[in-house]
């Protein structure tokens, strides 16, 4: 069973989406395969990918209450010209807000739009506070270097109080 992986968040670099996918890429042990959506140039490869797959999870940032542009644009865009049954349909969508009922008419959206296609949408989660991630990945990093360091100064210079006045 092929999973795709749809990462489509507009954002380049240090996103939640492609957080949260490499997450989901780690505790699956089936086999994948990760693409991008950003803008319409994106739209053939991944449509040519969800044909070989059963699995189709989207990632992606709310934005104002909905689905970014270009994600709207491939859905719409799928549905005139790609009929494929037996996909089953996943989100991962994220936002900045702190509850993750904000992303209700995402939900909806993708209901409707499998009704239509006649792919089967099977739900997902909603994510609040999802940038606050990338932050939390740096406090985290951060905490296992210090902590590293002074386990590697303990076990080399067996003296924290040095570490501390000197280094630290």
């Amino acid at each position: 069973m092929k999973i795709l992986l749809v990462n489509a968040s507009p954002k380049r670099k240090k996103t939640a989406s492609a957080y949260f996918l490499h997450l989901l890429k780690l505790m699956l042990n089936k086999k994948t395969k990760t693409v991008l959506l950003r803008n319409k140039n994106d739209f053939n490869n991944v449509i040519d990918n969800m044909k070989d797959s059963l699995i189709v999870i989207f990632s992606f940032p709310l934005y104002v209450d909905s689905l970014p542009s270009h994600l709207l644009a491939f859905l719409k865009e799928f549905e005139e010209k790609a009929k494929m049954e037996k996909i089953k349909i996943y989100l991962i969508c994220n936002s900045g807000f702190i509850e993750g009922r904000q992303s209700e008419t995402v939900f909806k959206v993708f209901k409707n739009f499998s009704q239509k296609s006649n792919v089967e949408f099977k739900g997902g989660i909603s994510i609040g506070g999802g940038i606050m991630l990338n932050i939390l990945k740096t406090v985290i990093a951060v905490g296992i270097i210090c902590y590293l360091f002074l386990f590697l100064s303990n076990v080399f210079f067996n003296d924290q109080q040095f570490l501390i006045d000197n280094i630290i």
